[in-house]
């Protein structure tokens, strides 16, 4: 590893003690401005950590094409050329909870700030509904994390999301070891994790959900998800290495139709 690499895990390091810092903190101007603080009546699940899952467009077209029975198409934005984000979800051992508050609704206004970013990292690709993509994921999982500082509002919800897509970026870690969208070349799952636990500084395990296609039999990697404890800290979200012998994923160059 040359003094660049070195530099760039620091860098990450001093990232995430900023995340959690910006995050905690209470930013006194936002909250004079937006008013998503948790009703007294919201109830949220119980939860042991954080599930942030990133994931690859073009694999998610290649399946939703191939597996949904419905007319609504599959579009990547013009701006989208990195991975993006699917979810925040505070998840349990057992019985993750879902959709803890149902008075809550998702309400634009309060990201209003974001959407410039979360066009760019968190895309609707689905084209029936403009905002689809952040009332679910705001009904079904911001709503079960309102017992934690961080991420106990909308806003608050949605800017980590952020926060977190720029400080694990998936794009640089595998780029920076020769790991680049093709069409045509398959890489080892062992060499895609190992990229990110070097540049991201640390050992922990990731989860990979991939798609196999039905008409080539190519392996598509679809979603990684890191896994992080209350306090934004990476630990495993699996026992050991999700990969085993033999097992290459394809990441298809990504397609603006």
């Amino acid at each position: 590893m040359g003094p660049g690499s070195e530099t760039r895990k620091r860098t990450y390091t001093l990232t995430i003690l900023s995340v959690i810092v910006t995050a905690i903190v209470t930013n006194t101007e936002c909250r004079s401005v937006l008013s998503s603080e948790p009703s007294e009546t919201s109830v949220s699940g119980d939860w042991d950590y954080l599930m942030f899952a990133q994931q690859w467009t073009q694999s998610f077209c290649i399946y939703h094409k191939q597996e949904t029975k419905t007319r609504v198409v599959c579009r990547i934005p013009e701006t989208v050329t990195t991975w993006t984000i699917h979810g925040l979800w505070p998840t349990a051992k057992r019985n993750p909870p879902t959709f803890c508050n149902n008075a809550s609704t998702f309400d634009v206004k309060e990201v209003q700030p974001l959407l410039q970013d979360l066009n760019k990292y968190w895309p609707n690709l689905l084209n029936y509904n403009k905002y689809g993509i952040w009332q679910h994921e705001w009904m079904k999982h911001g709503t079960c994390g309102q017992n934690l500082e961080s991420i106990n509002s909308q806003y608050k919800y949605f800017e980590l999301s952020l926060m977190l897509n720029k400080a694990f970026d998936i794009s640089y870690a595998l780029s920076t070891h020769g790991i680049y969208p093709s069409d045509e070349k398959a890489y080892p799952c062992d060499n895609i994790v190992n990229a990110m636990q070097d540049t991201f500084d640390t050992k922990v395990w990731p989860s990979l959900n991939w798609y196999t296609d039905k008409i080539s039999g190519k392996k598509y990697l679809m979603q990684v998800s890191l896994c992080l404890g209350k306090d934004l800290v990476p630990q495993n979200c699996v026992k050991s290495s999700p990969c085993h012998a033999n097992l290459d994923f394809f990441i298809p160059k990504i397609t603006h139709d």
